[in-house]
Formats: C-alpha cells, structure tokens, sequence
C-alpha cells in the first residue's frame, strides 16, 4: 500500500508584538537555549542592579486616647466617627451631678462659715470700737477735770498763805492732779494701742471677705474633678472610634474616643504624613540614605504617586510584620525606613493604617526590559 501524504497543516499568523517593548524586540530573534542562559542573569540583575526596588510599606499614624480619670457614666457624646476636631475641642461629657452636690454642700458650709467669722469679727470691733470711745471720752474728761483742780489749787495755796484753809485741804486736791496726770501720761498709749488693734481687725476682715477661702482644698478638689468630666481634644485630628456611647459607665482611664492625630511640619506649619517602609535584607545593597526621594503608591489608590523623603533608615536589621513575610512560616528581616511627605505635594489619598508600595524615581536597566 502506497503511503499517503501528510495532509497540510494550516498555520495561524503570528500574533502582533508590542514593538515598543525592549524584551519583545529581543525575544523575537533569541533562541530558547539562550533564554535558559538569560533569564537567571536578568533576575540576578533585577535582583542586584539598578537602581530600581519596591518595597512594602504602611501609613503611619498615632493614636491620642481620651478617657476619663475616675469611673463615670457618660453624660453626652459630641462627636462621631471620622468627624475632624481642633485641640481643645470638647468631645464627651461625664456626669457630674455627684460631684455639684458635693460642691453645693461644701459651697453652703463655707457660707455659714463666712457667717459666723462675720458675726465674730464684727463682735470684736464694734468691742473695739466702744474701747476706744471710752478711752477717748475718759480722756477729755480727764484733761478737762485736770484744768479745773489746777485752778482750784492755784486759789487755795493763796487761800492757804492767809491761814484761811488748811494744809491738809491743798494736799488732798494736789493728790487728785497727781492721779489725773499719771492717767493722762498713759492715755494716749492706751489709745493708740486700742487703734491698732481695730485696724487690724477691721484689716483682718477685709481680707476674708475679699478671699472668701477660695482655696479650700475639698472644694478645689471638687471642682478640679468636675473639669475633668469635661473631655477635650489635646491634637488636631479625626475620630477614629467611639468605644462608649451616653449612658454608659467607664471604668477610670479607659479610652472613651480614640482620635488619629494630625502631624504638623515645625517649620511650616503644614500637615505631614509618614510611611514606614520595610527593606528586606537582599535589597541592602540598594539601601536608601536619608535625604533621598522615593515615590509611594497607596494600596487604596494605586494610580496616586506620592513623593515622599527619607528621614530614617535603622541602622540594625530586625524582623518584620506577618504581612511583609514571603512565606507564612518564615521570618523576613531587614530595615526600617521612614519616609515623610514633603512640603506642597499632596497626600490626602494616604489613608492612615494603609499598606502601600515604595518605589525609587528610576526603574533602571529592568525598566528599560519592561518597555516602560
């Protein structure tokens, strides 16, 4: 039997290659052994050429917890998640009906105090007031009595020189001016000893009332912990959760509001954002210095290129988080790197907590390969 020839093969045309592709360009003339020959080389050369590397990264962010400092039922929540906030900004509100009738009772034994020390002030003065007018009356007397003995005594010695009065008569009324003098001598020590004292008083009293004891220690107290039913924002920020809403009791020193905090760049006042990157330890050859740019792509917003600075590289090699691991069991180590957004570029697509890709500005020979 004669053999019967191969029937025909139709052959599909080639399909069209992307001529701006370096790789394409030159695959089309290289045979297969050459490629087992080059692909080694070409990964070798990705892996340890060029300027080009990626890295994963995240969105760094720090947490200010606002909670109370003693165990409270929440009075009012002012605030909801994602709501943006000032420093100082009140954001809950503790009950604090305890703590005003504790106020209310110390605040109304301080008033009865006031009362009493009002009333025993006032005792003493006006006591002080009629010593003084006593003295000053006893006084006038005195002198006024003085003058008259003293004319009296001028006439009986002219009495006395005639034999009309007795010696005993004179000596009596010198007796009187004697007493009437030491008295008068003294009067006005008394007196001013007597002005003193109601200066003083009336000095005393003065003062208390101006202060009314404002510095009580249980009321300070008291009103130092009503203010700190009053929880405020320390930072610039966003409400990142809300763990208790009104009517709930919070244990003292639990986070009640938890807020992620705006970042401000010291010089200029702008807001700054910063990423930590994670460099395994075979790209240590391509370690970034700081002062270096790199471009970072957010996980949420891929076609969004963020320029971005080193500020920090660790200078020991530690391990990193699961996520960044190439196997589940098995640790990748490397180096930290922190980069911060530089001033004027925009960065609101970074979303705090996001995991992003890190990039240098130049993919190198690779890049070429790719055709970009």
């Amino acid at each position: 039997m004669s053999e019967q020839p191969p029937a025909p093969v139709s052959r599909k045309p080639a399909p069209h290659r992307h001529r701006g592709s370096g790789l394409g360009r030159i695959g089309r003339k290289w045979p297969l052994f050459v490629w087992l020959l080059f692909i080694p080389a070409l990964l070798a050369l990705y892996e340890f050429g060029g300027g080009y590397f990626e890295l994963n990264g995240t969105v760094e962010f720090d947490f200010e917890a606002v909670s109370g400092r003693e165990v409270g039922r929440v009075d009012d929540v002012k605030v909801i998640i994602g709501q943006k906030v000032v420093r100082g900004d009140l954001l809950v509100i503790l009950d604090t009906s305890l703590i005003d009738k504790e106020i209310a009772s110390i605040k109304e034994e301080l008033e009865l105090e006031r009362l009493d020390r009002d009333r025993r002030f006032s005792t003493a003065v006006q006591s002080l007031r009629v010593d003084l007018s006593e003295l000053l009356m006893d006084q006038a007397s005195d002198s006024a009595e003085l003058d008259i003995f003293s004319s009296q005594l001028e006439r009986l010695k002219g009495l006395l020189t005639r034999g009309l009065v007795d010696r005993e008569t004179v000596s009596a009324l010198e007796a009187k001016i004697a007493v009437l003098e030491k008295r008068g001598a003294m009067q006005p020590e008394l007196i001013a000893e007597v002005k003193n004292d109601l200066a003083g008083s009336l000095a005393r009293l003065s003062e208390v009332r101006q202060n009314e004891r404002p510095g009580n220690s249980r009321l300070a107290l008291l009103q130092q912990r009503r203010e700190h039913c009053f929880l405020k924002a320390a930072n610039d920020g966003v409400v990142a959760d809300l763990s208790y809403q009104r009517g709930e009791i919070v244990p003292a020193g639990e986070p009640i509001v938890r807020l992620i905090i705006k970042e401000y760049d010291l010089a200029t006042g702008e807001e700054v954002k910063r990423v930590m990157g994670f460099q395994p330890e075979r790209f240590s050859h391509e370690q970034p210095a700081v002062g270096d740019e790199l471009f970072v792509f957010p996980e949420t917003n891929p076609s969004a290129r963020i320029r971005m600075e080193v500020i920090s590289v660790t200078p020991h090699v530690l391990n990193f988080p699961g996520r960044v691991r190439n196997a589940p069991n098995r640790m990748s180590r490397g180096r930290n790197i922190q980069l911060r957004t530089v001033p004027g570029q925009p960065h609101e697509s970074l979303v705090p907590g996001e995991w992003v890709i890190i990039e240098t500005s130049s993919k190198g020979f690779f890049g070429f390969l790719q055709g970009s």
